[in-house]
């Protein structure tokens, strides 16, 4: 991935604005071009496809690097919403808890149980165990006892 240069965000600017509707200040803008099927838009950005949003946020705050490795959130809950007045930068971490309060995890784990599922003994009897009681599969428990999910959750 290159440096975007000044041209980079000229022409970004030109080709995504008007595909989102700006209505007032403090109201969501949404995004008018292609959505995934989470949701989420999505638009072409110099050198990848980028969420819309995250795009909305890099061309409204000129010093956020453009392949900065975090995620750009929302405060309004609308995958759609573009208004750079309802974005904010946020860690992995800062993101899943932002999920977790608004009601929007999709994961039957919660941090508490994550850390509950990483202090017992890696063997097939405790992933049994916890898989029983946190409703999940035993691969599953073995796989966060791993961090290979919930990286980004410390202990």
């Amino acid at each position: 991935m290159r440096a975007w240069t000044e041209n980079d965000r000229a022409k970004l600017v030109r080709r995504f604005w008007p595909r989102v509707e700006r209505l007032g200040v403090n109201q969501c803008w949404p995004w008018k071009g292609p959505v995934r099927a989470d949701g989420y838009g999505y638009a072409w950005a110099v050198d990848r496809l980028m969420n819309a949003s995250r795009l909305a946020y890099i061309l409204s705050h000129p010093e956020y690097p453009p392949h900065k490795r975090s995620h750009v959130c929302h405060s309004c809950d609308n995958p759609l919403c573009c208004n750079p007045k309802h974005l904010w930068d946020g860690t992995p971490l800062e993101n899943t808890l932002d999920a977790a309060t608004k009601g929007r995890l999709k994961t039957k784990l919660t941090p508490a149980a994550v850390r509950d599922i990483r202090s017992r003994p890696a063997n097939i009897k405790a992933h049994i165990e916890c898989a029983k009681l946190y409703g999940v599969h035993p691969d599953y428990v073995a796989q966060v006892q791993q961090r290979k999910y919930w990286k980004h959750l410390p202990d």
